[in-house]
C-alpha cells in the first residue's frame, strides 16, 4: 500500500473534523504510515531521514482523533492508532508532534474508549484456533511454552479497536467481536499479566502443573484455587480464550471466556468457595493446617505442594460439579413430570 502524502493527510483531518469520521480505507492508508521504523524515522524529529511536512500532518490528525474521542464518537479514525509502544526521547522537541500527538491519542482513547480498544493479544488454544476462519487463521501465530505440550495461538494486535476491525472471509465480513459473541461467552476477569497469562497455559494444555511444572513454590489461596479452575478446564478438555491487555479504571486485567455452552460450567466452579477447596486438601492431607490458614488468610506461601494440592482439587471441583448437575437434572424432572412425586408417596 503506497503511504498517503502530508497533503492528503491534511484533507483527511479537514474531513474527520466535518463529518465525524473517515472511510476504512482511508484509516487504513494513515495506519499504514505507522510502522516502529517509520516512528524512528520520518515521523521521529531526531533522525536524518525526519519529514517535517509529514510529522506535522500526522500531528494534527491525531491531535483531531483525540478531540473525536473527548466528544464520544466513535468510528474508522480509531484505527488509525498504533498499539506498539512509541519511542519519545523528548517532549519539548519543536517538531516533534507526530509522536506525541499519536501517545495523547491512545492515552486519551484509554480513558474514553473501551476497555477492549487496546486489547493487546489475543491467546486461544487449538481447539477454538481450527475452528476460525481461514482469514482469522492467518492472524495468528503459533507458539510454546515447552516444546513436550500443547502449542496456542496468538494475535498481537497492531492498532486500536482490531476487536471490530472488519475482515473479509469466504462466507462475509466479520469482527472479532462478531465472532466471540456469537459463539463464547466471559467467564472471568484477572488482574496481572504473569499470572493471567499462566491460567490460559494451563487450561490450554500448553504448560503441566503436574508431573512436570514451572509452576512457583510460592503461592496465594486465591491463585492456587483460580490454577484448579485452569486445571480443570484442561481435564474437561474446555476451550479457552483469553484477551489480554484489556484496560478499566483499575488498570489492565485479562478478560477468559469459553464456548457459550461451557461457560457456567466453569461459572459454578468459580462459586465454589476457597474454604472447601481448602478443606478438601487438608481433608486429603495434601497441606497441613498452618497451610490450611495460610491460605484463607490470602499469605504467600513458601513450598506449596502446587502440584498434589491442584490435582486433588481439580477432583474435588468436579465432583462438586456432578452432583450440582446431578441435583439440577432431579429438579427439572420433578418440575417437569409433578405427577412422580405422588407416585413415590
Amino acid at each position: 500500500m503506497k503511504h498517503p502524502s502530508s497533503k492528503e493527510i491534511i484533507e483527511l483531518t479537514k474531513k474527520l473534523k466535518e463529518q465525524d469520521d473517515i472511510a476504512l480505507k482511508e484509516a487504513d492508508r494513515i495506519f499504514s504510515l505507522l510502522s516502529q521504523n517509520s516512528l524512528n524515522t520520518k515521523l521521529n524529529c531526531y533522525s536524518s531521514k525526519a519529514n517535517g511536512f509529514l510529522i506535522s500532518a500526522v500531528g494534527e490528525w491525531f491531535e483531531a482523533v483525540t478531540e473525536k474521542i473527548k466528544e464520544g464518537k466513535r468510528g474508522n479514525f480509531i484505527f488509525t492508532i498504533a498499539i506498539p509502544s512509541i519511542p519519545i526521547d523528548s517532549l519539548d522537541g519543536p517538531y516533534d508532534l507526530a509522536r506525541v500527538a499519536l501517545k495523547d491519542a491512545k492515552k486519551t482513547l484509554e480513558k474514553h474508549g473501551h476497555a477492549e480498544d487496546l486489547f493487546t493479544e489475543l491467546l486461544v488454544d487449538k481447539k477454538i484456533y481450527v475452528a476460525l476462519p481461514e482469514e482469522f487463521q492467518k492472524l495468528f501465530k503459533k507458539e510454546f511454552v515447552d516444546s513436550q505440550f500443547e502449542g496456542f495461538y496468538v494475535l498481537q494486535s497492531p492498532r486500536a479497536n482490531m476487536y471490530n476491525y472488519p475482515i473479509k472471509t469466504k462466507s462475509g465480513t466479520y469482527t472479532l467481536s462478531q465472532l466471540i459473541a456469537e459463539k463464547f461467552s466471559p467467564i472471568m476477569t484477572k488482574r496481572g499479566r504473569t499470572i493471567g497469562k499462566i491460567l490460559f497455559e494451563i487450561a490450554a494444555g500448553a504448560i503441566e502443573i503436574f508431573p512436570r511444572s514451572r509452576f512457583l513454590k510460592e503461592i496465594t489461596g486465591i491463585v492456587a484455587t483460580e490454577c484448579a479452575i485452569a486445571s480443570y478446564m484442561k481435564y474437561k478438555d474446555i476451550p479457552c480464550m483469553t484477551m489480554a491487555g484489556c484496560k478499566d479504571n483499575d488498570g489492565e486485567f485479562f478478560a477468559f471466556f469459553t464456548e457459550k455452552d461451557k461457560a457456567q460450567v466453569i461459572k459454578e466452579a468459580l462459586k465454589i468457595p476457597l474454604e472447601d477447596i481448602v478443606k478438601n486438601a487438608l481433608d486429603e492431607d495434601i497441606i497441613s493446617k498452618q497451610m490450611a490458614k495460610d491460605l484463607l488468610n490470602r499469605k504467600l506461601i513458601s513450598g506449596f505442594p502446587a502440584e498434589s494440592f491442584i490435582e486433588t482439587s481439580v477432583k474435588y471441583i468436579d465432583s462438586v460439579i456432578q452432583r450440582q448437575k446431578k441435583w439440577k437434572d432431579t429438579q427439572n424432572m420433578v418440575e417437569e413430570e409433578p405427577e412422580w412425586l405422588e407416585e413415590i408417596r
